[in-house]
């Protein structure tokens, strides 16, 4: 059984974050962004054991909550790229943030809900 493959989105696409409102995995956000919404590119992100159990197959929840295709992932760093037109964070394109997408993370671009994030302080 296959645990973990490498797709290359089309340009213009990136993946949905746990807690952002779309049908799939995957977003195209050339477009309008969902409400509340930012999205980062990723610099870094991290490898935590529930990643490991989801690779595993053994994350319950997430297959439940999540579905498959699931890109893991809990936590990143990166850039702002693009801010839904209704933010109110705070948060603009540039800004480095660091925070949780619950799931997402393994991936170039990622939308994420904005109040899960928060900016890396100066210095």
């Amino acid at each position: 059984q296959e645990q973990l493959r490498v797709i290359t989105l089309k340009p213009g696409f990136a993946t949905c974050g746990y807690n952002v409102d779309n049908p799939s995995p995957f977003i195209d956000v050339t477009g309008s962004l969902p409400s509340q919404s930012v999205v980062v590119r990723v610099h870094s992100f991290s490898i935590n054991y529930a990643d490991c159990c989801i690779r595993w197959g053994l994350y319950e929840s997430a297959n439940k909550f999540v579905g498959w295709p699931i890109v893991p992932g809990f936590d990143i760093s990166g850039v702002i790229e693009s801010v839904s037109s209704d933010n109110d964070s705070g948060l603009k394109v540039g800004d480095q943030v660091y925070g949780a997408t619950f799931f997402g993370a393994y991936s170039t671009r990622v939308l994420v809900p904005s109040d899960q994030l928060r900016r890396v302080p100066r210095g």
